[in-house]
């Protein structure tokens, strides 16, 4: 759930930021739109995982973040675009 050892592609690169925000900022990290909906698939099957073993502790803390990807759907355009810290 947070970064790791080396280079943005292990554990969560942004990963303060998309706990704060709800996403990952633009153009404070690369791929920032990208890794906000890797996330939240991400969330979505861990809380799959421990609802189907029993774990209802992991699978509200995963659950508050599985809709993440509506911080950064843009419905002036229909898709999803990068958001900067101060939401625009």
């Amino acid at each position: 759930m947070n970064k790791g050892p080396t280079g943005p592609a292990n554990g969560r690169d942004g990963w303060k930021d998309y706990y704060i925000y709800g996403y990952v900022p633009y153009p404070d990290c690369r791929e920032a739109t990208a890794k906000t909906l890797e996330y939240c698939y991400d969330d979505w099957c861990a809380m799959q995982f421990a609802k189907m073993t029993g774990q209802p502790f992991y699978e509200e803390l995963f659950k508050k973040q599985i809709y993440n990807y509506k911080n950064v759907f843009d419905p002036s355009v229909g898709f999803m675009r990068g958001r900067q810290k101060d939401g625009s």
